[in-house]
């Protein structure tokens, strides 16, 4: 199942997205953050551009409830399980929160620290075909991995750039066929490819604007965003959110580089800041910046 950024948009499980689907309690800084970037946005897209709808699916929820107390948690990456429960992670409070479909509260697990089930600003999430969840731990550098009841199953990584290390797991995600997991490492500017097991596979990318590497991490300002999102479609092939490249690119499972589309800018097919991405069962690709949800062909 396909996990997506929480800040701001949410997904459903069909496809479509939405602003505000859930009442979001964020702290003041990441709220402030959002601002800042929907700002952005919109002064740009007002100034220089008209909005193509074909592009964008806008939709309104049918139904929405809240995660955490306003500003304890921060919720940050959604994953839907098999049956349509929903986990989502909260980076300040350090817990992954389980939920029916309708939005009834099931159970939470995590807490503050370095041990087995706790967490270090957990990121995006994702979750295979038997419902177990898995977590890029971010500030921990690791992956941890567990039941669809919270119960602890393994974990892999460790602070550094040798394989199968972390500096700053962002964006994951499980492609079910394959039985293997991608995980966004972004200050290494590359993406490394597991067993579900978390048996190191593969690695691609580097630091850089040329096809197959990445700038998750603006260096240069010291900036950081929702960074490094991750998404695999039907056919095996990986999407990655080139964040501060601006752009999307396009590889094969063995790390391949196949295309790419977008710049900096506010017209249609630009990003000013690309934060989350999803595949539909069609191949149809699905951008968020700000507060826009493009929406591109196969």
């Amino acid at each position: 199942m396909k996990k997506f950024f929480l800040l701001g948009l949410i997904i459903t499980s069909s496809v479509f997205l939405y602003a505000a689907g859930l009442r979001l309690g964020m702290t003041g800084a990441v709220k402030q953050k959002v601002k800042e970037l929907d700002k952005k946005v919109r002064e740009k897209k007002a100034a220089t551009t008209t909005v193509d709808t074909s592009t964008v699916a806008v939709k309104m929820p049918i139904a929405e409830w809240r995660i955490d107390e306003p500003g304890t948690g921060a919720p940050w990456g959604i994953a839907l399980d098999s049956v349509s429960n929903m986990y989502a992670s909260e980076i300040f409070s350090n817990k992954i929160k389980k939920f029916s479909p309708t939005g009834t509260f099931i159970t939470q697990w995590g807490s503050a620290g370095t041990g087995n089930s706790q967490f270090d600003r957990p990121k995006f999430i994702d979750v295979d075909g038997s419902n177990n969840v898995y977590v890029a731990d971010n500030m921990n550098g690791r992956v941890q991995k567990f039941s669809s009841a919270g119960t602890y199953i393994t974990q892999w990584g460790g602070y550094g750039n040798g394989n199968g290390q972390f500096n700053g797991p962002t964006g994951i995600a499980v492609d079910i066929a394959a039985d293997v997991v991608y995980v966004v490492d972004s200050n290494n500017s590359r993406v490394q490819k597991f067993s579900s097991t978390g048996t190191y596979i593969t690695q691609w990318g580097s630091l850089g604007t040329g096809n197959g590497q990445f700038q998750f991490v603006d260096f240069v300002n010291c900036q950081q965003g929702p960074e490094g999102d991750i998404a695999v479609d039907s056919t095996g092939a990986v999407y990655v959110v080139d964040n501060w490249n601006r752009r999307i690119q396009k590889f094969s499972s063995t790390g391949a580089y196949i295309t790419q589309w977008g710049s900096n800018g506010s017209g249609n097919g630009q990003f000013l800041y690309p934060t989350g991405i999803a595949v539909d069962s069609t191949g149809a690709v699905y951008v968020i910046q700000g507060a826009d949800i493009a929406k591109y062909a196969p």
